[in-house]
């Protein structure tokens, strides 16, 4: 990290400390069965909405890596829905958390919570084909083309789903001026600023591992999950292949990049 993404993290732990401080000095919420409960919002809904925005962002790389064929946009798809998965992850917990207090049990299959795990499961499937795939740039353009067919999928199951049956959820609660107070409405913004600040953060960080990775395949002629190089190259006693001059030159700097 530099001074600037030093300056950047402590300016962020400092924002977020103030979130969840102003969470927990948030007055209960009247309506709500357990009102102290309601607090829980500030950190359910801002992962819910942040799943939807990694996801989109992995869709737009898949498709420009479609277009360009350019290795890093396959890796900044991938780390953008890795970030949505866990975002996922993430509201579906504090969901669970939420429907225990409120209204007695973690799990009712109410359409909501439906929904998310359908979601989960299409985006499993989609680290599955990844981890099913050897060939580099196969793997790549199917998982692109999976990322487009799954983002089309996001809208169904997390916007309209779970509004054409009954939910436990209430309705509009973002979009209506009367859904939360100020208070509530602005430290739940505040709180969704925040994650998808961290998220995008945590995001850059796999995007430089993966761009280390392909400079360090480039070099060696290897892939990531350790197979042989689709094209034969010589190699030395060591069992290291042997490069040419400006391969050679890649090969120091992977090196140095792992000392």
């Amino acid at each position: 990290f530099g001074e600037n993404d030093l300056v950047l993290r402590v300016a962020l732990w400092l924002f977020m400390v103030a979130v969840i401080v102003a969470a927990y000095l948030a007055p209960p919420a009247s309506q709500f069965q357990v009102e102290d409960a309601a607090r829980i919002i500030f950190f359910h809904v801002p992962a819910a909405i942040a799943c939807v925005v990694f996801f989109a962002i992995g869709a737009y790389y898949a498709g420009r890596f479609l277009r360009r064929k350019q290795d890093m946009d396959d890796v900044k798809s991938l780390a953008a829905i890795e970030m949505g998965t866990l975002m996922c992850v993430l509201a579906t917990v504090t969901g669970s958390i939420f429907a225990l207090i409120q209204w007695g049990s973690a799990w009712h299959w109410d359409p909501r919570e439906t929904s998310i795990v359908a979601q989960l499961l299409i985006y499993a499937a989609y680290f599955a084909l990844r981890a099913s795939v050897q060939d580099p740039r196969r793997r790549a353009s199917l998982s692109a083309g999976y990322a487009l067919f799954a983002i089309v999928t996001v809208p169904f199951l997390i916007f309209v789903a779970p509004r054409y049956w009954a939910s436990l959820h209430p309705e509009n609660t973002l979009v209506s001026p009367a859904g939360l107070d100020p208070i509530y409405r602005t430290v739940l913004w505040s709180s969704f600023a925040g994650y998808m600040t961290i998220g995008l953060l945590v995001m850059r960080l796999r995007v430089r591992l993966g761009e280390l990775t392909l400079r360090l395949e480039n070099a060696y002629g290897l892939e990531t999950g350790g197979h042989a190089p689709a094209t034969h190259r010589l190699v030395g006693a060591d069992g290291i292949p042997v490069l040419g001059g400006e391969a050679r030159q890649t090969r120091r700097e992977g090196d140095e990049a792992i000392t």
